[in-house]
């Protein structure tokens, strides 16, 4: 697959616990950011909190979204959020349907 080719595979999302928030990613995608190394990218979707207190503090505080090394990725536990067949249609909508997946399970 070339830079800047139509995606042909479907995507696989997953989620990560870390910084004390659930990270939402495509195990499907990578990505190389000026380096040889493969990256993933990974976006916050919900904070783990204990109370109510911290839940409101986190939810207007979120992190933003990053690149993580791969290897590190794979090896934390993860968890299976959603996987969707690819179609032009669905990649306009599949992360948002894995974000609305993922805030309506809580699977961590």
């Amino acid at each position: 697959m070339a830079l800047n080719d139509p995606r042909t595979q479907d995507y696989n999302f997953k989620v990560f616990e870390d910084w004390g928030w659930v990270w939402l990613f495509d195990d499907s995608e990578r990505t190389y950011p000026c380096t040889t190394r493969p990256h993933i990218w990974a976006e916050p979707v919900y904070p783990l909190c204990n109370t109510e207190e911290e839940q409101y503090e986190a939810e207007g505080n979120p992190p933003d979204g990053g690149y993580y090394l791969s290897s590190a990725v794979g090896q934390m536990e993860t968890i299976e959020v959603l996987v969707v067949d690819h179609t032009e249609e669905c990649d306009k909508t599949a992360w948002d349907d894995a974000r609305e997946e993922a805030n309506a399970n809580h699977p961590i």
